[in-house]
């Protein structure tokens, strides 16, 4: 996601609050925009959506649903360098 101000008066997709024009916010094309404060990250993934997907094995998938493709493929290299990191491949 994009930091950035907003350009236009709005909904936040994560409280529902007023986004004010010029307002600091997190935009995605296909998320929207969210307050800086409310913007998805790693530790907030708790849609139901999201947890069906893990289950069944779609983790990429349900992120690139639900954030967008550009946080799904920068979550999913963090993911392989850890992977790396730890030595669970080489």
């Amino acid at each position: 996601m994009k930091k950035m101000h907003s350009k236009y008066n709005g909904t936040c997709k994560g409280c529902g609050g007023h986004i004010q024009r010029g307002e600091l916010i997190a935009w995605s094309k296909k998320a929207g925009a969210f307050h800086s404060s409310c913007a998805p990250s790693r530790d907030s993934r708790a849609d139901r959506e999201y947890w069906e997907g893990r289950a069944q094995g779609n983790r990429y998938i349900s992120d690139k649903q639900i954030y967008g493709q550009e946080l799904a493929d920068q979550w999913a290299l963090e993911d392989e360098l850890a992977a790396y990191n730890r030595g669970d491949i080489g």
